[in-house]
């Protein structure tokens, strides 16, 4: 990658940045209704079309920095599961992955959510291992259920040939 190629990215990405933040801190006055698409969530979900992993990188940093807001975060989550976008998959995946070890049970559920609209078998391995550390107990069911979920995931492809 050239200088000026690597500088424009840095631009790109604290461009990137500052649009997230604004729009995380307008999302703390937004109430996030079950069934309802919010208007964060519209937003993020368009970001993560137009940027994809640069996206997925900044997102990353703004969920699992210590003051953040929960109700955000967990929204957050919500949305990077359930946003179809292939090229941002893997990305997507290991955050979703990485929250389910947070110390804050909103964004381990969140993050559980978000595996949940993924739907990837490959977090199964990730999901016994919470499930193992988990001392919450209806966070160890849900991991639980999402888990049973990938299962009969991997079980409808393998017999499909997918």
């Amino acid at each position: 990658i050239s200088t000026a190629s690597a500088t424009e990215n840095e631009q790109s990405l604290k461009h990137l940045q500052s649009f997230i933040n604004s729009i995380f801190e307008e999302a703390k006055i937004e109430t996030f209704e079950y069934g309802i698409e919010s208007e964060f969530a519209k937003k993020l979900d368009l970001l993560i079309y137009k940027y994809g992993d640069m996206a997925i990188e900044v997102l990353q940093r703004l969920v699992f920095q210590d003051d953040a807001d929960t109700d955000v975060g967990y929204e957050a989550l919500r949305v990077i599961g359930r946003t179809e976008h292939e090229s941002s998959l893997t990305s997507r995946l290991k955050l979703l992955q990485r929250g389910i070890f947070s110390s804050v049970s909103q964004i381990k559920n969140g993050s559980a959510l978000g595996l949940a609209y993924l739907d990837d078998p490959k977090a199964i391995p990730f999901l016994m291992q919470a499930i193992e550390r988990e001392t919450i107990e209806w966070l160890r069911e849900y991991f639980q259920q999402v888990t049973d979920q990938l299962e009969n995931t991997l079980k409808c492809r393998t017999s499909s040939g997918n």
